[in-house]
């Protein structure tokens, strides 16, 4: 699958489809779990979390996995509008 194909860009919107309903389901249990943490998400599990965004995005590629495939989110109570 060629990156930028329709089928590509099919099989992303895809998983962020599946990221997305995995993390509204699990929201609380991943709130109680995760506290102030960024989690990344390949659902329906999380595949890594840390402390800080830069940590997470070296362990996905420490272990082969591309950020580009994976919902990262910040679990926190307090209101945060970031661009990434």
């Amino acid at each position: 699958m060629a990156p930028g194909s329709p089928e590509w860009v099919r099989e992303m919107l895809r998983q962020a489809t599946e990221d997305a309903a995995y993390l509204q389901a699990k929201w609380k249990w991943l709130m109680a779990k995760y506290p102030e943490q960024w989690v990344a998400i390949r659902a329906p599990r999380v595949v890594e979390h840390a402390d800080s965004l830069e940590s997470v995005l070296d362990k996905l590629a420490a272990r082969g996995i591309d950020s580009a495939w994976t919902t990262i989110e910040l679990l926190s109570d307090r209101t945060k509008h970031l661009v990434l």
